[in-house]
């Protein structure tokens, strides 16, 4: 058996029957992985459900979905390709990983900076920090004044 690794399903709930299409929908999956001689772990997954505020108080049914008889906990954030999703889909708490991640490289730089010269250790510096913030920075499209001033200080 091989693991179905980073599957990741998407569905529109449009319907008061939400919970039953996303329990029939991963019950599809885990049956056709099966067939097809992959393993689904359903300890390693999880569900968000994203929207308004509303849209998302009126799908709180949704604690667990059920995979292979295990329970697949419906989560406030998740993780894919290094973005970090929330269920608002503010990317409050993406634009802090990035943030975080960029002021954590500068300790490792300082330990370059006798090595090289100011210009190669600015080069560096710059091409580390950058490729931080501008992994995916598509996404951040619409994103609120506050997170773009979080980005514009971080190092």
């Amino acid at each position: 058996m091989f693991t179905a690794d980073d599957t990741q399903l998407y569905i529109a709930l449009s319907s008061d029957r939400a919970f039953s299409v996303i329990n029939d929908c991963f019950q599809s999956v885990h049956r056709w992985l099966d067939a097809n001689g992959l393993c689904l772990n359903p300890d390693k997954s999880e569900a968000i459900v994203t929207g308004t505020s509303a849209r998302r108080k009126s799908e709180q049914q949704l604690k667990d979905i059920t995979v292979a008889g295990v329970p697949v906990p419906v989560t406030r954030t998740v993780k894919s390709l290094g973005v970090t999703i929330d269920n608002t889909l503010s990317f409050d708490d993406h634009i802090n990983n990035v943030g975080k991640a960029a002021h954590g490289h500068i300790p490792a730089l300082r330990h370059i900076c006798h090595c090289v010269s100011v210009n190669d250790a600015k080069t560096v510096a710059t091409a580390v920090v950058s490729s931080q913030l501008d992994y995916c920075n598509s996404i951040l499209y619409g994103t609120s004044s506050s997170n773009l001033n979080k980005l514009q200080r971080a190092p």
